[in-house]
C-alpha cells in the first residue's frame, strides 16, 4: 500500500510544531489510526469517511496520500483531514496563551506533548 502511494504524496500544509501524529492520533481519541511497521516512513494509515488515508511528517510538513482514490485530486480529502486536525486553529498561538501561566503542571503537559491536536470526529 505504502509503495504505491510513494508518489502520490501532498503537503497538508502545516508545520510539525502545528501537529505531531504519534501525539494526536494514539493518545485514545480515534482507534481507526495505526502506525505501519518500521521501515515505512514512520507512516500512519487510518479511514477518513470512505477513503483510506495514509500520513507521515516531513522535516516541514506533514503529508498524506490515499491509496483507495489515487485518481482523485487532492484539495478535498486536504480540507478534509485539515478540518478533522482542526487546523485552521493556530495551536504555537494556544500554547503560548497557556504556557503564559505560572501553573507549572499546564507548562509541563504542553512541553510532553507538543503538536496534539483534538480531533473533529462525528458523534457515535
Amino acid at each position: 500500500v505504502v509503495a504505491g502511494a510513494a508518489s502520490r504524496w501532498h503537503p497538508l500544509g502545516c508545520s510539525r510544531v502545528e501537529l505531531r501524529l504519534e501525539a494526536t492520533l494514539a493518545n485514545g481519541q480515534s482507534f481507526n489510526w495505526h502506525r505501519l511497521p518500521a521501515g515505512a516512513e514512520d507512516t500512519w494509515v487510518g479511514v477518513l469517511g470512505r477513503r483510506v488515508v495514509l500520513l507521515r511528517e516531513c522535516s516541514n510538513d506533514v503529508e498524506f496520500a490515499c491509496p483507495s482514490h489515487v485518481d482523485e485530486a487532492p484539495d478535498a480529502l486536504r480540507a478534509e483531514l485539515r478540518g478533522y486536525f482542526q487546523l485552521d486553529t493556530c495551536l504555537a498561538d494556544l500554547y503560548a496563551r497557556w504556557g503564559d501561566t505560572e501553573d507549572r503542571r499546564t507548562t509541563a503537559v504542553l512541553s510532553a506533548l507538543p503538536g496534539l491536536r483534538v480531533l473533529r470526529q462525528e458523534p457515535v
